[in-house]
């Protein structure tokens, strides 16, 4: 009975195996976070890794095994990251042994984060989030002629801010005067 257990049950769904390593082979960094594009690709290994397993084996070789499959891993890691990583995927690359994906992942976040606090730069910049907004068509609380009016009134309020030096009269800086009729007298 259990031979019939296991000839009906232990097979690997070959389909589905083939369409996730497709679709680890096809996995890039592309608009994703750093960390969006490691987590989707350490999802796909554990599918796969759950799909596939390998036998138990006695002659020692498990370990020298697994070690290649993490450094298959890492090379993909760093093959599917932007143009932007170029220097640290060659730098870590050159390592020997190499490392594996967990520290190769550690390895370019640190320099994600070491290249942003050199550029005093966050990863998403205010403009380009102003930018999305006026752009996206959308109208938030409000119609589209309001937004108008909003932004054309920060525009010449930054614009007025800039004017550092400029020549106005004392009148024009202190704003109203106070007269006899203002105060209260008793």
């Amino acid at each position: 009975m259990w031979k019939d257990l296991k000839e009906r049950f232990s097979h690997v769904n070959i389909v589905q195996l083939f369409n996730v390593e497709n679709e680890i082979h096809n996995c890039v960094q592309g608009s994703l976070s750093l960390s969006s594009y490691f987590t989707k690709l350490k999802g796909l290994w554990d599918e796969r890794d759950a799909l596939c397993t390998f036998p138990l084996c006695t002659c020692g070789s498990t370990k020298e095994i697994a070690a290649y499959l993490d450094t298959q891993k890492t090379m993909k890691f760093f093959m599917g990251l932007n143009e932007s990583y170029a220097s640290v995927r060659s730098n870590t690359l050159l390592q020997d042994p190499i490392p594996t994906v967990n520290k190769a992942y550690s390895l370019v976040i640190h320099h994600e984060k070491q290249a942003e606090a050199t550029t005093g730069k966050a990863s998403v910049q205010p403009d380009a989030a102003v930018f999305a907004v006026k752009n996206s068509g959308r109208a938030f609380e409000g119609e589209k002629g309001e937004i108008r009016q909003i932004l054309n009134a920060l525009k010449i309020k930054s614009s007025s801010a800039n004017n550092v030096g400029n020549h106005s009269t004392h009148e024009e800086l202190s704003g109203p005067s106070l007269g006899e009729d203002d105060w209260d007298v008793n």
